[in-house]
């Protein structure tokens, strides 16, 4: 028995390019069927004025994917200065997907942060400091990840 690997189908369009459909045909049957990777190279190389929006398509089409998780919200966590200045989103995802963004707007004063680090560790010093954890073996993490712990912290043992 063999195991099919199910491969997910992320849809794209354009409109409005100004291209016949043939000439864009002919570009698509290029890439159909190719990795990502591989059909942006072929774009690349490609001397047809359409395979620069064939491969805006592309791009849609991947950005569709990384935020299209069916049936289940897109986390984006560390947005903000610390991570970078700007992030690019696709309208599409904005209209279409429930959206968690959870970063800083900013990092706090040292002061504050140094007063914030000494409540914690009086709070951990009076034993008033509780973080559920799981230990998991290495050998088993794959299976941890995929449970739902809901705020449990798993530590990795060898």
């Amino acid at each position: 028995m063999s195991a099919v690997q199910d491969t997910p189908t992320v849809r794209a369009q354009a409109k409005w390019v100004h291209a016949s459909a043939r000439k864009a045909r002919l570009v698509t049957d290029l890439i159909r069927g190719r990795s990502v990777p591989e059909a942006r190279t072929i774009l690349a190389f490609s001397q047809r004025a359409v395979a620069r929006d064939v491969e805006k398509v592309l791009r849609s089409a991947v950005a569709n994917a990384e935020f299209a998780v069916a049936g289940s919200e897109t986390r984006l966590v560390e947005v903000g200065e610390s991570a970078g200045p700007t992030i690019t989103l696709p309208a599409a995802v904005l209209r279409s997907a429930a959206l968690t963004i959870l970063g800083t707007a900013g990092i706090p004063p040292r002061e504050v942060l140094t007063d914030a680090l000494q409540q914690v560790m009086n709070h951990a010093a009076q034993g008033l400091l509780c973080v559920d954890s799981e230990r998991v073996a290495l050998r088993d993490i794959e299976r941890a990840w995929e449970r739902d712990v809901h705020g449990r912290r798993l530590v990795v043992i060898p």
